[in-house]
């Protein structure tokens, strides 16, 4: 499947092209989506007020508004200048750039789902703890364990175009599935397993559009032609019919909670 990122300037084109802007667009859906999870975060994070609190990966600047509210001294840091910009709007303080090489010093660094993707892991942790006294970060747990990711993807699958196999510890929303490899990059973490859930859209027919909008399939489908989308559509309709929810779509989906 594609879910492995291998370069920083692939990522930086990625998050600053379409996906960035459909990303931007739909913040508010994936504030919904992400609900649960945040609240996890923010509870076992345990942000202090005064603290500064770099957040990696803010992207529309949700977390970052929450951690400033809670009276932390925050600042978010993205790659995407398209959600940047809406972070901005909404009042967040937000630089533009790359977390591996982060400036400055922090009494916590925060991050939703924002820690993975850095093609070197270990020089981007070692450079991050050395200007930190504390990590709090949430991250995917195995794609096996994450059927909103992996569902989609199999129910394509055949009309997608051939896909890379998942590898381990690639960067990726997966890069940090193994509770061992974020010990080797954070000897002392704690670390927390927690079975959730993630919103996948507010009706079926958002989740529906949604699922070629952002996303593991949304990347995978992305130079795919409209017939084509329509059938995929049509199934992922399927699919989302036994996750209907008074609250939306909703698909089991597992994390770690992450401190250190």
């Amino acid at each position: 499947m594609a879910l492995a990122y291998t370069t920083s300037m692939e990522q930086i084109e990625y998050w600053n092209g379409p996906a960035g802007e459909r990303w931007a667009r739909l913040q508010a859906s994936i504030d919904a989506g992400m609900a649960a999870i945040t609240d996890q975060l923010f509870a076992f994070a345990a942000p202090r007020a005064g603290e500064r609190v770099l957040d990696i990966g803010c992207g529309n600047g949700t977390t970052t508004l929450r951690l400033a509210a809670l009276g932390c001294d925050a600042t978010g840091i993205d790659v995407s200048r398209p959600m940047l910009e809406v972070a901005r709007k909404r009042g967040a303080r937000v630089i533009e750039g790359d977390a591996a090489r982060a400036p400055g010093s922090w009494d916590l660094i925060f991050s939703r789902f924002g820690v993975m993707f850095f093609p070197d892991a270990p020089a981007a942790f070692a450079h991050l703890r050395s200007i930190t006294q504390r990590f709090a970060f949430v991250c995917w747990r195995t794609p096996e364990d994450n059927p909103w990711a992996t569902e989609p993807m199999r129910v394509a699958r055949d009309l997608l175009p051939p896909q890379q196999p998942f590898v381990p510890d690639a960067p990726g929303p997966f890069a940090f599935a193994r509770r061992e490899r974020i010990l080797e990059l954070l000897p002392t973490a704690q670390i927390e397993a927690v079975s959730t859930h993630m919103g996948v859209g507010s009706t079926l027919d958002d989740a529906v559009v949604e699922s070629l909008s952002i996303g593991p399939l949304a990347r995978a489908a992305a130079d795919s032609d409209e017939p084509t989308r329509a059938r995929i559509r049509e199934r992922m309709r399927d699919l989302y019919t036994k996750f209907v929810t008074p609250e939306g779509v909703r698909m089991p989906a597992s994390i770690w909670l992450v401190r250190a």
